[in-house]
């Protein structure tokens, strides 16, 4: 891996690690490479009302501005429901839980690789889900298994 891709890389992580120390429910990085041009990384999040949201925003900036970080556009502030906060390389989605859910942004991208956390981080992460979205890949393996034990049952049921 390139130095370049690290570095953005370590900023979604670091951007994750903010957002989750800041009791950001459901954080995940979604890796774009190859799906989307827009930005090589997604980071999504969800706060528990708009106030929490804005504050989320702020606490990012705040952060990732003194290591040369710095956002080029930042939508959604004044009402707190979606904050979109471009870095180039990576785009921070911050949403107030119900906007999250009716956009389902998560879902848009469900092909995208989901980035792991490291492990504390993970362990932190796991008390702040809400088990409405997939945020890592074992989603996938569970699907899987789900769908094959659900034939099974049918070929079961028809014989």
């Amino acid at each position: 891996m390139s130095s370049t891709k690290k570095k953005e890389l370590d900023l979604s992580i670091k951007t994750a690690t903010i957002l989750i120390e800041q009791k950001a429910r459901d954080v995940c990085i979604i890796d774009l490479k190859g799906i989307s041009d827009i930005a090589d990384y997604f980071v999504i999040a969800s706060g528990s009302s708009q106030k929490h949201v804005q504050g989320l925003s702020d606490k990012v900036h705040e952060t990732l501005k003194p290591l040369g970080e710095s956002v080029i556009s930042t939508t959604g502030k004044v009402n707190g429901e979606w904050i979109i906060m471009d870095y180039a390389t990576f785009i921070v989605h911050i949403f107030y839980e119900p906007t999250r859910q009716f956009y389902d942004l998560d879902s848009l991208y469900k092909e995208a690789k989901r980035v792991p956390l490291p492990k504390e981080l993970e362990n932190h992460a796991k008390k702040l889900r809400t088990g409405m979205y997939h945020c890592t890949d074992l989603w996938k393996f569970s699907a899987k298994k789900e769908k094959s034990n659900k034939i099974a049952i049918n070929e079961q049921i028809t014989c």
